[in-house]
């Protein structure tokens, strides 16, 4: 199993504070979200919590020498360590409260878990889920963030709401429901096409990470070879494509070990 990136489950999820996140705009939903994103958590004696990484830090752009882009969603940054920190350190720029802050990362793994900057009614069903999740419900969790996915479809980049559906996908799966989980994902993915093949392919990595992390290495692999197809459509020499063959290799291996 490959090591670089940014553990994506779902267990444990606690409620964080939101004063960041409170705006003008919060009474009316569907609403376009801010661009960047919210640390959720940061996991202990990882790069992250080295470098004063926080939950509630807001991470907005990032740059590598001449190199550099807007933070669009969580599914940027897992993109970011993998192509971009493992040629060289990578700095994210953002905001803590009114103060700016900046992070240099290496290609280690970064550590945290970021969601979008949500805002109004769909922070407040998100917040309820992550209560439900802590509280052993992740059916009714998998439930909520579904509705702001669907809420969120018609005004937001379509990352979003398959980043929310991969998010139910992950809660659903974990509760059991494996076949609900894997309609979530292909909604996920469906709805991801108007954004790019990026975005595919770290959905589909991502789930297979979960996959694999569940003892299911032949969806595991499915899932990898889906990620690596649309990774090439990128370019067959990037470090995406690498990692994502490394992983097809280590899970080709727990298949063949459980024949």
């Amino acid at each position: 199993r490959t090591a670089i990136g940014i553990l994506v489950t779902i267990v444990n999820l606690s409620t964080i504070g939101f004063s960041q996140e409170r705006s003008a705009r919060e009474a009316g939903s569907p609403q376009l979200f801010p661009p960047g994103v919210v640390v959720e958590s940061v996991v202990r004696g990882r790069q992250g919590e080295k470098l004063g990484v926080r939950q509630g830090d807001i991470m907005l752009r990032w740059s590598r020498g001449n190199k550099h882009g807007v933070i669009r969603s969580p599914l940027d940054l897992t993109y970011i360590a993998i192509e971009e920190a493992s040629r060289g350190p990578v700095t994210v720029t953002g905001m803590r409260g009114p103060r700016r802050r900046k992070w240099t990362f290496n290609s280690d793994s970064w550590g945290f878990r970021a969601r979008p900057r949500l805002i109004g009614r769909d922070l407040r069903t998100y917040q309820h889920a992550l209560e439900l999740s802590a509280a052993g419900k992740p059916a009714e969790a998998a439930g909520l963030l579904a509705l702001v996915a669907e809420n969120t479809e018609k005004t937001n980049p379509s990352w979003t709401p398959s980043w929310l559906l991969l998010r139910s996908a992950m809660l659903l799966f974990y509760a059991g429901d494996w076949s609900g989980a894997n309609d979530r994902l292909l909604k996920a993915i469906e709805i991801s096409k108007a954004a790019g093949p990026m975005v595919q392919a770290e959905l589909f990595r991502q789930w297979g990470v979960v996959l694999d992390y569940r003892g299911r290495p032949e969806q595991a692999f499915e899932s990898y070879s889906q990620a690596l197809l649309k990774a090439k459509e990128l370019g067959s020499e990037t470090m995406m494509v690498a990692n994502l063959q490394l992983s097809l290799g280590a899970v080709d291996l727990e298949r063949n070990d459980s024949e």
